[in-house]
């Protein structure tokens, strides 16, 4: 996941490709990790905002 995000490896070439993260350890990995998926997707536009 680490050269994913620090653009050493290539993400996804198709849809039909499926990424897969599971994360086992410390739960600071959780939130750092959710930071970056949730920073990235609001740069490419993507996903929905909700009420909680």
């Amino acid at each position: 996941l680490g050269e994913l995000v620090i653009g050493k490896k290539m993400g996804r070439s198709s849809d039909t490709e499926i990424t897969f993260f599971k994360s086992v350890g410390v739960a600071v990995q959780d939130v750092a990790a959710g930071s970056l998926a949730l920073a990235n997707a609001g740069k490419m536009n993507l996903g929905q905002r909700t009420d909680w």
